[in-house]
């Protein structure tokens, strides 16, 4: 049903209040396709149809380096595909703490 904040710490849905110590907003997305030039013209995936597939594929390539990308990525190499992540800024989970993406990154080269 549709919900409404009717205080700090109460949600009301369908006409039932609900209360909570934290909320979180999880409305989902849609995936971009980024403009790379020939992008179109070749096989790609986007979150909404990579758990379609029914054979695991050897190696994989990652466009995106947000929490997204990096979960199917690890989910992946961890399923034994050989995963390579591309990123525009050089860094992992560029949108989060400094230290947090660091102690990701370490896991995920750890994993291999």
């Amino acid at each position: 049903g549709r919900a409404k904040f009717v205080s700090k710490d109460t949600i009301e849905v369908n006409g039932k209040q609900l209360k909570f110590a934290t909320a979180v907003i999880a409305t989902g997305g849609s995936p971009t396709v980024p403009p790379i030039k020939g992008l179109k013209d070749v096989p790609h995936m986007t979150n909404t149809n990579f758990f379609n597939q029914t054979e695991l594929p050897k190696r994989l390539g990652v466009i995106g380096s947000g929490v997204i990308g990096l979960e199917l990525a690890q989910a992946m190499q961890r399923f034994g595909s050989q995963v390579t992540v591309f990123g525009r800024s050089g860094r992992i989970l560029e949108k989060e703490d400094v230290d947090a993406a660091d102690i990701v990154k370490a896991q995920l080269l750890k994993d291999g």
